[in-house]
């Protein structure tokens, strides 16, 4: 019943328009990242920036976001949607470490706090009241899975 709600594109979102480089395991097909470099095998893939891919008078109230470090990258390149009021909630899975690699970790979820969403963990007994960015910080979790909600 998603068909005509739902567009796919065959890309990566990152902070700039063209073509990058996507690191790919063929180990663990859901590891492919933007940022991390290592052994794994690099293809060229076309990039566009979320702003640019979304037009200006589409309103998107929910984003998911599973980006494998990049989300600082897709951020940079997103402000306007992501700092649209019509946008109510992002689901994220946050690694803090793979986030360090573009900017502090703490920075990346005040920015959300600063655009007025409130966040919560998600963990294994549901949902967590509000937290700020430093208590999430705190937790030292190696990956994080975040509802960031506008009340």
């Amino acid at each position: 019943g998603y068909a005509k709600r739902v567009t796919l594109h065959n890309m990566a979102l990152a902070d700039r328009n063209g073509t990058l480089e996507f690191r790919v395991d063929s180990e663990y097909s859901g590891g492919g990242s933007l940022v991390f470099k290592g052994t794994q095998n690099a293809i060229q893939v076309p990039a566009s920036r979320l702003d640019d891919l979304i037009p200006s008078k589409v309103a998107v109230n929910v984003i998911k976001m599973d980006v494998e470090g990049a989300e600082a990258l897709v951020l940079a390149g997103g402000h306007r949607v992501f700092s649209s009021p019509s946008l109510r909630a992002i689901v994220m899975e946050v690694t803090p470490a793979a986030v360090a690699k573009s900017q502090p970790p703490r920075d990346f979820l005040a920015w959300f706090e600063a655009q007025g969403f409130q966040l919560r963990l998600f963990t294994d007994r549901g949902l967590t009241e509000q937290m700020s960015a430093d208590q999430l910080i705190a937790l030292s979790h190696q990956m994080m899975n975040i509802l960031a909600e506008r009340p």
